[in-house]
């Protein structure tokens, strides 16, 4: 049994892990101010971690999460805080914290749909891309912050994007840029609810992305040669908009034969974040 946490810019999710299944789920408002952040934090454990002595976080970057400190990420309320060390002297409680997107492929490489596999890549598309890679059942982390698969430059032309110079694989394959592709959409969910009643412009933009993904998609798997690809994160509920383009576009780039996927998890991140104990970034 371990507890898991997975903080996100809207909600703090967390359970208690039991087999690889979540029990005593709970989702919470993560808040806007540090004060509010840290008390639903503290609130979530409090609840959970009775008796407990460690806690896994999954926690978007950018983070050192060797020694648990928040960096500048751009969707918490928190800056340069190392949250490892409010969290010993505060509860008395140990933690380790991992970016949320090698949270999701651990989960997927040992209990869902990488179960068995040697070498799993995790992709998750939403707000931003993230990326994790796990071998052998265990995160690859590089110095700390392997998987970043987001920077990788799929168009060598500038972008308007605030975070990148280039077109990479977050600047065309988050939801910012489904919704570039057809202005006038709100949101991805409404893009797509357009898209299954036909809507042309917005079945267009997600063929067209699908095809970026797909280049993507295929760039890591002619570089990893991994046994699976597992795609995760809210856009992936748009599969079937996106699917026959992304395979086309992998099949162009290599000749690999890894399985590509859905992920097959409810709650990745916070089955993720439960399977960190005993991780070693060093």
């Amino acid at each position: 049994m371990a507890v898991g946490l997975d903080i996100g810019a809207s909600y703090i999710k967390g359970g208690i892990i039991k087999d690889g299944r979540v029990t005593n789920f709970i989702r919470l408002p993560t808040g806007k101010t540090k004060e509010q952040f840290l008390a639903t934090l503290t609130r979530a454990i409090n609840t959970l971690a009775k008796g407990e002595s460690w806690v896994g976080l999954a926690v978007p970057g950018p983070a050192d999460y060797a020694r648990g400190i928040i960096l500048d990420a751009p969707n918490l309320p928190v800056r340069n805080f190392n949250l490892q060390a409010h969290l010993k002297k505060e509860l008395n409680i140990e933690l380790t914290m991992a970016n949320d997107a090698v949270c999701f492929t651990l989960a997927e490489a040992l209990c869902g749909a990488g179960k068995g596999k040697s070498l799993v890549i995790g992709v998750t598309l939403g707000t931003g891309v993230g990326g994790g890679i796990v071998l052998n059942g265990k995160p690859l982390l590089g110095c700390g912050n392997a998987g970043h698969f987001s920077r990788m430059v799929l168009r060598n032309e500038p972008s308007k994007d605030h975070f990148f110079k280039y077109q990479t694989f977050e600047v065309l394959c988050s939801e910012r840029g489904l919704l570039a592709r057809a202005p006038g959409f709100n949101s991805g969910l409404e893009m797509a609810n357009a898209a299954r009643n036909g809507d042309k412009e917005a079945l267009v933009a997600f063929r067209e992305y699908g095809r970026d993904l797909g280049l993507g998609v295929g760039s890591l798997i002619a570089i990893f040669d991994p046994d699976i690809v597992v795609i995760g994160g809210g856009l992936s509920g748009n599969w079937d908009l996106f699917e026959s383009e992304m395979r086309g576009a992998i099949a162009e780039v290599t000749s690999f034969k890894a399985e590509v996927v859905k992920h097959h998890l409810e709650q990745p991140g916070i089955v993720g974040a439960s399977l960190l104990r005993g991780i070693n970034y060093k």
